[in-house]
């Protein structure tokens, strides 16, 4: 299923333990006439370490680039948003790099990069929400 209106249902079984993992999508624009697709902006896998709720998997090559859990007023700054991202770092340490209204947005983000999930491009996304970089990513 690479409908991104099935992304709710497929989080909810991964948070409740019905499947272990599952690819998000969202829309994007497919070409100059306006023609919409299917994006598979990544893949989330449960885990119980942490704070952590999900993994998050690039679905091109497999590698884990970040961490996810829902925010429940873990802070100031994230409010409104319904997620928190946490980055993995190439030696293997987490930081906390932002914040989204929706958990594929957030994971878009750690997959593609803040543009290619947020900006204005040939293949930019339709589907709304709203994302938040950390302020302070060395949390001085």
């Amino acid at each position: 299923m690479c409908d991104p209106r099935d992304n709710a249902r497929k989080i909810t079984q991964v948070l409740t333990g019905v499947i272990n993992e599952t690819g998000l999508y969202r829309t994007a624009v497919a070409g100059p006439s306006g023609q919409r697709t299917s994006v598979q902006v990544g893949t989330v896998r449960s885990v119980d370490f942490g704070p952590y709720e999900v993994l998050v998997i690039d679905p091109r090559d497999g590698t884990r680039v970040g961490y996810a859990a829902r925010a429940r007023g873990l802070s100031k700054w994230a409010d409104g948003c319904e997620w928190m991202f946490w980055r993995l770092d190439a030696d293997g340490g987490a930081w906390l790099h932002g914040a989204a209204s929706s958990l594929a947005i957030g994971v878009d983000v750690l997959v593609r990069g803040e543009h290619m999930a947020t900006g204005r491009h040939d293949a930019y996304r339709t589907s709304g929400g709203t994302w938040r970089a950390y302020p302070d990513r060395m949390g001085a």
